[in-house]
C-alpha cells in the first residue's frame, strides 16, 4: 500500500507540474493593446505585438501589456466642450 501511495503522489505531482507548465505557455492580447515578451534568461525583448490576439510563449518569460489605443470625445450634442481652462458653454 506504502508503494502505491508514493507512485500515486508522484503521478499527482507530475499532472500538476504539467498543467501549470502548459497554462502558463499562453497569453491574449486584448483589442486597443499591445504585448511585449520580455525573456529573463537571454535578457531580450520581442518585437511589439499588436492585439487582438492568442499566442504562446515560454513559461518563463513574461507579458507586458501597453495601452495603444486612441481615445476619442464627440464635440456634439447638447453642450460644446472648449480648450482647457474654458467654461461649457450650451448651444
Amino acid at each position: 500500500m506504502d508503494k502505491r501511495f508514493k507512485i500515486l503522489a508522484g503521478i499527482i505531482a507530475c499532472v500538476i507540474f504539467l498543467a501549470i507548465f502548459f497554462g502558463t505557455m499562453y497569453y491574449s492580447v486584448g483589442t486597443g493593446y499591445a504585448a511585449i515578451l520580455v525573456n529573463p534568461l537571454s535578457g531580450s525583448i520581442s518585437e511589439p505585438i499588436v492585439g487582438p490576439v492568442w499566442g504562446v510563449k515560454a513559461p518563463w518569460m513574461s507579458v507586458v501589456h501597453v495601452y495603444i489605443a486612441t481615445d476619442t470625445l464627440g464635440m456634439w450634442g447638447e453642450r460644446v466642450l472648449g480648450y482647457p481652462g474654458t467654461p461649457l458653454r450650451h448651444r
